[in-house]
């Protein structure tokens, strides 16, 4: 299957998270029906065992956390994100999961060589793990084929899945979580330089493993009989996804793959970081999730992936049914409250912030001035020790201040690591605070970004450049891009980071360059006015007093929705659409043109999406507790004899700066921001949601 055929049929989706108990999920329905036969039978093993879903809480965690962006074999492409994803990993581990450092072994690299990952596999875990302990396998670099098998490759061999799923069945628990951040495509399709692939098409055979590895110190006959019977019924025998010619092997526990069968595993290049597009979302939305209302539950999570930018594709969902319940890593979250970040360091009135919590649109336009509050979290409940003694389970909360007066203010940000001011030196943080979003600083002037594909000459890149320098707002070259400016069939048009084509965006061949910049004018200010409506999305938050709406698709009529605000105060608020216009919808109230949504509290409204927007890509829903004054008088300035509902916007930047100066907030002296060239957003203020395609 070749990529853009993928994508064409899973309708603008490129990442599929697919999760299974026993056997991988690939995109056919075969594939969904083993899924449910492996989660009947962990939940029939569940109901006749003492295991449950979740791990008991005493219970030892263990991580070996193996990425590679270099190997020893010169030739290869060198990758960017693989160590960034390890960092991801074990900051979530740590801080959300209550994993001890000690106990989260990585190999990065020149490390990662089979004699090493052999030595590890036997050490770290063989040797360790003990019945209903929880072991995590993070793999993040290059995946291949040997022979029709897939095969992870390590810094001077690859390893055979099928060995990986030997070593996994003698440990003695079935509490055991695989994630591959790479993928197994045999002849991988050229790429963007914005989005490489981690498919290697060929391997040479002295990588290959002529014979099976044996860990020393195994005795696998007695770790496999103590737990026989219940391995068994977690993990369906004979049952492999060879879909695509890629053969998978039935591992024990959870596998999570950060693509389908065919597809190819992608790199993000963001602000200052690259990182594995799987890997950053699935440990962004951890960060996020909230267990008081389901959060952690891996179909919430799958359900909740969005989109980096505004036209790429959304992450995939599987078709896993909420009956299941199951956990990530099989375990809830030691915190509940969701969290944006952790302290790393604190020195003096400074502090190092970890900031794997915000989503990659957000944390690339992060501005200095930006305020984090730390999270007042409860003491660990005792338990009692088998001598009946009582002791704090080891929990991440065990570092945390309770007092939740402690704001730390953005002062410079490389990746996701910030240096942050302690507004309140009188208190002194401690590492392994959790921090929370107060006040989002964003700058005035956050621009498009856009790159030129490589299949541009010379002569096509200084005309470009030249012409792109008379539209305001645009950026060229810079990292994260925003879109592409191609060429396809000798034609001209933009694409997203991922090279695919963006649709009528493409012009006549034989179109000169600088036409088709002109040509593509309003489609850029279009995609800068979408950019800038996802930066103030912020609907992750569940707190009590953050506004709550929640829109919701009707069972039985396509364009029929419905609104429902979840909060104490009134909202008004604006929806918008995007085709390859954007269009704003208002109630239809029997006013003459556009108004605002006025949301009571715990209302629930109907909204028809007109049909002339069924083809609609994305839906945007803007809500604040303040009325948009300067929204609707910019609507009627640029639009006045508009009688609409919904209206296609001829000047869709004005419009959305509008919305940034409602949202901001009306005193910006009540927090202790000095700069001038930043909108000073109060995050409990306003709520921006964000749908996929209708």
């Amino acid at each position: 299957m070749k990529r853009r055929d993928f994508l064409h049929g899973a309708s603008w989706t490129t990442i599929f998270w697919g999760l299974s108990l026993g056997s991988p999920v690939g995109a056919d329905s075969l594939s969904d029906r083993r899924l449910g036969r492996s989660l009947n039978s962990l939940l029939a093993a569940s109901q006749h065992h003492p295991w449950q879903n979740i791990a008991a809480p005493t219970a030892r965690k263990f991580a070996l956390l193996v990425g590679l962006n270099r190997y020893a074999d010169s030739s290869f492409p060198p990758l960017a994100g693989c160590l960034t994803d390890l960092k991801l990993q074990q900051q979530l581990l740590c801080h959300r999961y209550g994993f001890k450092p000690t106990d989260i072994l990585t190999l990065a690299d020149e490390q990662a060589t089979i004699s090493n990952f052999q030595a590890a596999v036997t050490t770290h875990l063989i040797n360790q793990v003990q019945p209903g302990d929880v072991v995590v396998f993070h793999f993040s670099g290059y995946g291949t084929q040997v022979q029709g098998e897939a095969a992870l490759v390590l810094f001077d061999r690859v390893l055979p899945l099928t060995q990986w799923q030997v070593w996994l069945r003698s440990l003695p628990t079935p509490f055991i979580t695989t994630i591959l951040d790479t993928s197994f495509v045999a002849e991988p399709t050229p790429l963007t330089p914005n989005s490489p692939s981690r498919s290697l098409p060929v391997t040479p055979p002295i990588l290959i493993t002529p014979t099976p590895l044996e860990p020393s110190s195994i005795d696998q006959s007695n770790k496999l009989d103590k737990l026989d019977q219940l391995n068994q019924s977690l993990i369906p025998s004979n049952q492999t996804d060879q879909t695509d010619q890629e053969f998978i092997p039935s591992l024990p526990g959870i596998l999570l793959r950060a693509t389908v069968p065919g597809q190819e595993a992608l790199e993000i290049f963001g602000d200052g970081f690259t990182a594995g597009l799987f890997t950053y979302t699935f440990t962004q939305k951890l960060w996020q999730s909230n267990p008081e209302i389901g959060g952690g539950n891996l179909e919430k999570v799958n359900g909740s992936f969005k989109p980096s930018t505004p036209q790429s594709p959304a992450p995939k969902s599987s078709n896993l049914g909420s009956k299941h319940n199951l956990s990530a890593f099989f375990l809830p979250p030691e915190l509940t409250a969701p969290a944006d970040g952790v302290v790393m360091e604190v020195a003096e009135n400074t502090a190092t912030l970890w900031l794997g919590g915000l989503p990659s649109q957000v944390l690339n336009s992060y501005g200095v001035e930006s305020l984090m509050g730390a999270i007042a979290l409860p003491s660990p409940i005792p338990e009692l020790s088998e001598d009946n003694s009582s002791e704090k389970i080891n929990s991440p909360a065990d570092s945390v201040d309770t007092a939740d007066s402690v704001i730390f203010q953005i002062s410079d940000r490389t990746g996701f690591q910030a240096k942050a001011k302690i507004l309140s030196p009188e208190i002194s943080p401690k590492a392994g605070t959790l921090v929370q979003e107060l006040v989002r600083a964003l700058p005035h002037q956050m621009p498009l970004q856009i790159a030129f594909d490589r299949q541009l000459t010379r002569v096509e890149r200084v005309d470009a450049t030249s012409a792109f320098a008379y539209i305001p707002e645009i950026s060229l070259g810079k990292d994260p891009t925003d879109y592409l400016f191609t060429i396809r069939n000798g034609s001209y048009g933009l694409s997203n980071w991922q090279g695919d084509l963006l649709p009528h965006t493409q012009g006549q061949a034989g179109e000169a360059v600088k036409s088709a910049v002109s040509r593509l004018k309003r489609q850029l200010h279009s995609l800068l006015a979408t950019k800038l409506l996802y930066l103030t999305e912020n609907s992750g938050y569940q707190r009590a007093n953050h506004p709550q709406v929640q829109m919701t698709k009707d069972a039985h009529n396509p364009q029929q929705y419905w609104l429902e605000n979840g909060s104490d105060r009134p909202l008004w608020g604006l929806i918008f659409c995007t085709t390859t216009e954007l269009w704003v919808l208002g109630s239809d109230s029997g006013i003459s043109g556009i108004t605002t949504y006025e949301l009571l509290p715990h209302a629930r409204i109907s909204v028809a999406i007109p049909k002339k927007l069924t083809n609609t890509r994305n839906i945007y829903g803007v809500f604040s507790s303040r009325p948009l004054d300067r929204t609707l008088e910019m609507l009627k300035t640029l639009d006045p004899d508009s009688k609409s509902i919904a209206l296609k916007l001829s000047q869709p930047l004005p419009i959305v700066k509008a919305i940034y100066q409602d949202l901001q907030t009306p005193d910006p002296t009540a927090f202790p921001i000095s700069s001038s060239d930043n909108y000073i957003l109060d995050i409990n203020t306003w709520v921006t949601f964000w749908l996929g395609a209708t």
